[in-house]
């Protein structure tokens, strides 16, 4: 049984037990594509939000390389990622509480997670180690 701070709900009838058959889950919402006749074809004008949120996004993404060098300064590389997924875990961590999203997990998904959290781990490893 998971922890109660990953709990899905407010009782514990909602949290998947190992003994209850599996639960399906909900359908996907519909989401139209290019092989869908009633799919929007055309690419949509951007608004000025828009323009702005993808002009920070590539300000933000950009900025890290140099954000990783002012941090190499004073921490060796491998410690440097460990405070970078620290940092972010937390801020996950806290959104999550604040919007009050479920934090349980579907059977099967804790290793594709384990695994893709190894890689992330790796990747900013080697990032940090290639910009020293």
């Amino acid at each position: 049984m998971p922890p109660a701070w990953i709990s899905p709900g407010p009782g514990p009838s909602s949290v998947p037990s190992l003994r209850e058959p599996h639960r399906p889950r909900p359908p996907l919402p519909h989401v139209p594509c290019a092989r869908d006749p009633g799919a929007v074809t055309s690419p949509r004008e951007l608004d000025a939000r828009a323009v702005a949120l993808v002009l920070l996004l590539a300000a933000l993404w950009g900025a890290n390389t140099v954000a990783i060098k002012i941090g190499l300064v004073d921490a060796p590389p491998l410690a440097l990622a460990w405070m970078r997924l620290l940092l972010g875990g937390t801020c996950v961590v806290l959104w999550g509480w604040w919007t009050r999203a479920p934090f349980a997990l579907w059977p099967g998904e804790t290793w594709p997670l384990v695994g893709l959290g190894v890689l992330f781990t790796v990747q900013l490893g080697l990032l940090n180690v290639g910009n020293r």
